[in-house]
């Protein structure tokens, strides 16, 4: 019931959530479980999580703004600083103002402060929008 007319077997999630939606069905979501079939490797029952995949998860769950946003305006200071040097503000406005966008734009500090900036507020809105969900497997309605 849930394979869409004309998909076959491999269904892309999407397309089952929207079917699903049409059709006034409810979705729930389950955590996943792994099955082995080999016995499961002996450990000394500490398990070690690095400090990298421990900071990382911080980052960019806990504080996407301060960790990615803040560097985003310092690249974008440095970048109009820069492009404020490399211009001459002598002639007309038009022409100055063109060097001057065109000096901002190629800047690379330019483009880490835009993708550092759209990262921050992917994760942001991420944190918003899990932060609302209390119970992960509670029926979840649409977003």
């Amino acid at each position: 019931m849930i394979s869409p007319a004309g998909t076959g077997s491999v269904v892309v999630e999407k397309e089952v959530l929207e079917f699903a939606d049409q059709q006034g069905l409810r979705v729930r979501e389950f955590p996943m479980m792994t099955i082995s079939t080999s016995p499961a490797p002996k450990t000394s029952g500490v398990q070690f999580v690095h400090f990298e995949t421990k900071f990382m998860d911080y980052v960019a769950t806990q504080h996407p703004l301060v960790f990615l946003g803040v560097p985003s305006l310092g690249f974008l200071y440095g970048a109009v600083l820069e492009a404020v040097l490399h211009t001459s503000f002598t002639g007309p406005i038009l022409a100055t103002l063109a060097r001057f966008a065109l000096s901002l734009t190629s800047s690379p500090l330019f483009l880490a402060s835009v993708a550092l900036s759209i990262g921050s507020a992917i994760l942001f809105s991420q944190k918003k929008i899990l932060s609302k969900i209390k119970d992960p497997n509670q029926e979840i309605a649409r977003l």
